[in-house]
């Protein structure tokens, strides 16, 4: 089978549609802003391209910047799946192709210290040797934490609402609906809780997309803390994007909220609550791991760095 990786043509969509209806979704929200950073993997057959693989760069435009330790940093999201009998050798040549995309970027913004990304389990070993194989370092360790919904009857409201009252009698937790006051109030929040910038883009595919709500606590007219949630299966739901404003954290807020949340999900016929978490934050998976998640596999952050390190 001889593959070659082309420039991806939107007239790939329905292939890609049947072929992952997640990435399709993906690739058509952001289309307009990766532009020539999506590369398609063809083979032929009777004549005609078929599509066998996908990689794109996610935030090629704009970059993710990220203050680390003092040092300004940006990153590009790298994204490439192959399918059927072209999985290994699509794989290689997508990958390769994105870090050529990736080098253009690095040459055309000299002062910036790019870096590209992407996340690997910790069990796939051939997918992490590949990666080692063509620069990728390992930079973070996150875990993957799921929540059984069936088994809630430890989270009473009593138990999740009773510190947070001894602190705040006027507090509101609700789903809410992502006004354009809302969602502004949300990106400054969250910015000042991570210490990081966040992509109200990337927010609003997964409301739009993957059936997402946003569950808010809010003191009097106040954004406290927020949880997102998003489709993964018709089962089981994210519970992502978790924070509080600095200012109220050790209230037992995010406690309070993040119980709101599993008890909603339950209520709508959900099974499983999943997170990310990364492994130095501590004072968040001791949060998780006392509501009920547990660990279930480790991802690996692996970077390809912009300049020797």
């Amino acid at each position: 089978m001889k593959i070659k990786i082309t420039a991806y043509d939107p007239k790939f969509d329905r292939e890609l549609k049947e072929l992952d209806p997640d990435i399709y979704l993906e690739v058509k929200h952001h289309r307009d802003v990766m532009k020539n950073d999506i590369l398609a993997a063809v083979t032929e057959k009777s004549g005609k391209a078929v599509l066998c693989g996908i990689g794109y760069l996610l935030a090629s435009s704009s970059y993710r910047l990220i203050e680390v330790k003092k040092l300004t940093e940006y990153y590009i999201h790298a994204i490439f799946r192959a399918f059927g009998r072209a999985e290994a050798e699509g794989s290689v040549l997508l990958l390769g192709s994105l870090i050529d995309r990736f080098k253009v970027h690095v040459k055309n913004n000299p002062s910036k210290e790019l870096y590209l990304r992407l996340w690997c389990r910790s069990t796939d070993t051939a997918y992490l040797e590949l990666l080692k194989e063509t620069g990728f370092v390992h930079r973070n360790t996150m875990f993957v934490m799921k929540r059984d919904l069936q088994k809630l009857s430890g989270l009473t409201p009593r138990v999740l609402f009773s510190k947070a009252a001894r602190f705040n009698s006027g507090l509101l937790v609700k789903k809410t609906e992502p006004s354009e006051p809302l969602l502004n109030e949300y990106i400054h929040v969250n910015e000042a809780a991570f210490n990081l910038p966040d992509s109200l883009d990337d927010l609003l595919f997964k409301l739009g997309y993957y059936n997402g709500c946003l569950y808010c606590a809010f003191l009097g007219d106040k954004l406290a803390a927020s949880v997102t949630t998003w489709r993964i299966t018709e089962a089981a739901y994210a519970t992502e994007n978790i924070f509080c404003d600095p200012v109220c954290q050790d209230q037992g807020i995010t406690r309070a909220l993040l119980g709101f949340v599993l008890h909603s999900l339950k209520r709508e016929g959900k099974r499983e609550a999943v997170l990310t978490v990364y492994e130095e934050d501590l004072p968040a998976l001791s949060l998780y791991t006392g509501m009920g998640y547990i660990k279930t596999h480790t991802l690996l952050e692996m970077h390809y760095e912009s300049r020797p390190t």
